[in-house]
């Protein structure tokens, strides 16, 4: 039958984007307001939580064109549109993400004083991110001779195989996977060297232990990258991959973000 499913990763991302804005503006009134002092981790955080609601408006458009039905029942011109507007989505679906673990790993920086192995670990997160998601980019683009070919076969030239993105997603994904575990653990350890009450340890490790939902959330989206490569329905199958690529994307900025409303609890 002609279903549309699309509709549903719109209000998902919508609504997890909204929860996004809330707690990054939080965030930044915490840090211009009651801390005093916005730092690059803060910046780069902004700059995520704005490429990731390009993502999501992105999507939109393409589920307007017809992401979320079979393919079957797509003119010609509704399948070019809703794959082409899916593809170009996928950039700023990586850079999003990308840029809020390393908002999250500077920020770290700041709790780990001396220790030279700590700090080559978040730096590792650091570049780590930025240079493998570079590579996924480039993959993305270099895949096809002619760009559109990617949702317009007619352009022609030749295109690697779709199993190239789907292994460098899962490789990337495992990537990401780890990272989140990193930042997720690493602040355990840094609040157990700390000199303050247990009671402030035990908040502060629930705050910055947030990470475990993007690692939960990396996983899933990790597993359904294998939708890519069903290209026979790609307009249909790929919603479930849209939906947790959203996830991640937003509860990564969300989780990388509380931590930093501490202050602003304490002004409260």
């Amino acid at each position: 039958p002609d279903i549309n499913i699309g509709p549903s990763a719109v209000i998902a991302g919508w609504v997890e984007a909204s929860i996004a804005v809330i707690v990054v503006i939080a965030r930044t009134y915490t840090q211009a307001k009651v801390v005093g002092r916005m730092g690059a981790e803060d910046y780069l955080m902004i700059l995520s939580l704005i490429i990731a609601m390009l993502n999501t408006s992105l999507i939109t458009h393409a589920v307007s064109w017809g992401i979320g039905r079979h393919i079957y029942y797509l003119t010609p011109e509704e399948t070019v549109n809703a794959i082409k507007f899916e593809f170009i989505a996928q950039t700023p679906g990586i850079v999003a993400p990308t840029l809020a673990r390393i908002s999250f790993a500077i920020y770290l920086l700041k709790f780990v004083g001396t220790s030279k192995f700590r700090r080559w670990i978040l730096w590792s997160v650091v570049w780590s991110q930025a240079i493998v998601n570079i590579i996924q980019l480039v993959l993305i683009f270099a895949q096809c001779e002619h760009f559109a070919a990617l949702w317009d076969p007619s352009v022609g030239g030749k295109c690697w195989s779709r199993k190239v993105q789907v292994y460098s997603g899962y490789f990337l994904g495992a990537l990401n996977c780890i990272h989140d575990l990193i930042l997720t653990f690493l602040p355990l350890v840094i609040l157990k060297d700390l000199n303050i009450t247990r009671r402030v340890k035990v908040i502060l490790g629930v705050l910055m232990g947030m990470s475990i939902f993007a690692f939960a959330a990396s996983i899933v989206k990790t597993i359904e990258l294998g939708n890519l490569g069903k290209v026979s329905d790609f307009t249909y199958f790929t919603v479930s991959f849209i939906i947790w690529f959203t996830i991640e994307n937003y509860v990564v900025i969300i989780a990388a973000s509380i931590p930093s409303l501490r202050p602003l609890l304490l002004h409260v």
